[in-house]
């Protein structure tokens, strides 16, 4: 997957959503990322470090939203270099 259909899916899932707001910043954290002028490695080992705080704190989160966090998790570790 590309870094740029990574960001067209997240913000899919941040706009199609009722999510929580703990949900929301992360989400919103990742694009950030995303959009930065880093390489590619560094985005993965950052967008992950955020999955894994939300993960850690996310005990309300719906199982239908999680389960688009895993789809989103999956991706980033499928990123192309």
């Amino acid at each position: 997957m590309k870094v740029n259909e990574l960001i067209e899916f997240v913000g899919y899932v941040i706009e199609e959503n009722t999510l929580p707001k703990n949900v929301s910043a992360t989400l919103n954290k990742i694009l950030n990322i995303l959009n930065a002028d880093e390489d590619v490695n560094v985005k993965k080992n950052k967008c992950c470090n955020e999955l894994e705080e939300l993960e850690s704190n996310g005990n309300n989160i719906e199982a239908g939203i999680r389960v688009q966090i895993l789809d989103i998790a999956s991706s980033i570790e499928q990123l192309d270099l």
